[in-house]
C-alpha cells in the first residue's frame, strides 16, 4: 500500500478540502490550481482562476528561484470584503 503521501487523489482531496485559500503556480507565473477556499476567498470559481497570471510576478518569480516572500498586507478597496479584511500573500517554493 501506497503511503498517504503518495496518493495523489489524496493529495487533490487534502488540498481542495484546506480551509485555507491556497493556489499554486507554474513557471509561467500562472495559476495552476485553486482550493475552493481561495476561489470563495477571490468570488470566482477555480476554473476561471487556473490558468491566470499571477498578480505578484516579481514575488512569484523569487519564490520560483527558493526564496520565500511575504507580500505586505493590503485591505481590498471595493467587493464584498472591502475594509472588512486584510491580505497577506506568502509565496513559497514548494518543492
Amino acid at each position: 500500500m501506497a503511503a498517504p503521501a503518495a496518493d495523489p487523489a489524496l493529495r487533490a482531496a487534502a488540498f481542495d478540502a484546506c480551509p485555507v485559500p491556497l493556489l499554486a503556480f507554474d513557471a509561467r507565473l500562472r495559476y495552476s490550481a485553486c482550493n475552493r477556499a481561495a476561489a470563495d476567498a477571490l468570488g470566482a470559481p477555480a476554473d476561471r482562476i487556473v490558468g491566470a497570471a499571477v498578480g505578484e510576478p516579481d514575488a512569484a518569480r523569487r519564490a520560483l528561484a527558493g526564496e520565500r516572500v511575504t507580500v505586505p498586507p493590503t485591505t481590498p478597496a471595493d467587493g464584498p470584503d472591502a475594509r472588512t479584511a486584510t491580505w497577506t500573500r506568502v509565496f513559497a517554493p514548494l518543492g
